[in-house]
């Protein structure tokens, strides 16, 4: 899944927010230029760092008004400081969350009740789009124009996949995920232009099973989509405006796979997921950040975590938060300043011994970020969909 400015070699500090339940932490490794940290250096570490000054940027729980049983939220969208959305599912049941500026309070979404909610991203509180996948492989769109929500869906033939979508403007948006036939799972992009979606041909290069699970731009002729292709790589595609072109990864040991990306306005981009430096088949996974500094994409380690990242945004500066999980099911933040990482646990609500963070959305203009994912209590078998923000409480 944004302030601390320290000085000295690349590194990792624990930020001061982690919960009570929190175990204590012994030392872990620094890394004396994350830039250039080749993958191989990448070990399975404990969850541990050492525990150091820093600029505490605190996350506190928002939980959304209501009782959401065996529910999870996996996308969130801040537009503005006062309007948002959440995506996610209650059961086998769509599940959208809308953002007054104080509460999160569920919305009806006009979608069949075996929709798979996938994304949502909006343009301000009254543009909006939201994608999801129904049992009978119908890649399903609602359209938030004004103040109703209405269901369309996705051209191309049966299953359509759609796991991402990214509105820019009322008249441009993009879809992204994978369709399928006797072939296997092939990356596809769909682009709306104010009208109707259109399918975009997406050539990955590989022959194998293929699928894109996040997509982030700069304007209409830049973008970064990132997923996956057999055998367990990373996939990394580019938009210039007329075609998605693959663009080469950094050279890992190991296998790994990218969930989210996002294309800053300095002409970065990050992109996040996870990465099995040990041997095939090992069990021990590792966060996996990689920045793209205008000419190559680049491993910026994560020191002493083990775990995955789900998502990335910019942090309203020069840095980006990423989210995720540690190995021990616990919530993971870690917040990049263009020096070290600053790796935060998130509280959980009281009893709760098991959460991940999902997605993460910056609010423009501001410094602060909304994230949203789940949690369970011990002998509960349900999850239980909740947010966190690190902006200040209302006063």
């Amino acid at each position: 899944m944004a302030f601390l400015r320290t000085a000295g070699a690349y590194g990792v500090t624990l930020s001061a927010c982690f919960s009570a339940s929190a175990a204590p932490l012994a030392a872990g490794p620094s890394v004396p230029d994350a830039h250039a940290a080749p993958y191989p250096q990448l070990r399975p570490a404990p969850y541990a760092a050492p525990i150091a000054r820093a600029d505490c940027v605190c996350w506190r729980l928002i939980q959304p008004d209501g009782t959401f049983p065996d529910s999870t939220l996996g996308e969130v969208t801040t537009p503005a400081d006062g309007t948002g959305w959440a995506a996610g599912s209650r059961g086998e049941a769509p599940l959208l969350l809308g953002w007054n500026g104080h509460r999160w309070h569920e919305r009806r979404i006009p979608l069949p009740a075996d929709t798979l909610l996938e994304g949502v991203s909006a343009v301000s509180g009254k543009e909006a789009w939201a994608v999801g996948l129904g049992k009978d492989g119908t890649g399903r769109t609602a359209h938030l124009s004004g103040a109703k929500w209405v269901k369309g869906s996705l051209p191309g033939g049966r299953p359509v996949v759609p796991r991402a979508v990214e509105a820019r403007t009322p008249n441009e948006a993009w879809v992204v995920g994978s369709t399928g036939g006797i072939a296997g799972n092939r990356a596809a992009a769909w682009r709306w232009n104010g009208k109707a979606w259109a399918a975009v041909p997406v050539r990955t290069g590989s022959g194998g099973n293929s699928e894109l699970m996040a997509i982030s731009s700069r304007s209409s002729e830049d973008a970064w989509a990132v997923g996956s292709a057999a055998p367990a790589r990373q996939l990394l595609m580019r938009w210039n405006g007329k075609a998605w072109k693959s663009v080469n990864g950094p050279d890992l040991h190991g296998e790994s796979t990218l969930a989210d990306v996002v294309a800053l306005e300095s002409g970065e981009a990050w992109a996040v997921g996870t990465a099995s430096p040990g041997p095939a088949g090992s069990a021990s996974e590792v966060p996996l950040a990689e920045r793209w500094d205008g000419k190559a994409w680049k491993v910026v380690e994560v020191p002493g975590v083990n775990g995955r990242f789900y998502s990335v945004a910019a942090d309203g500066g020069t840095g980006i938060w990423a989210a995720g999980e540690d190995d021990a099911a616990h919530p993971l933040l870690a917040h990049w300043d263009g020096i070290r990482w600053d790796v935060s646990r998130p509280t959980l609500p009281q009893g709760a011994d098991q959460g991940e963070v999902w997605a993460i959305s910056h609010i423009p203009g501001t410094p602060y970020l909304r994230a949203v994912g789940w949690y369970a209590r011990p002998g509960d078998r349900q999850r239980h969909a909740v947010t966190w923000t690190n902006s200040p409480r209302p006063r």
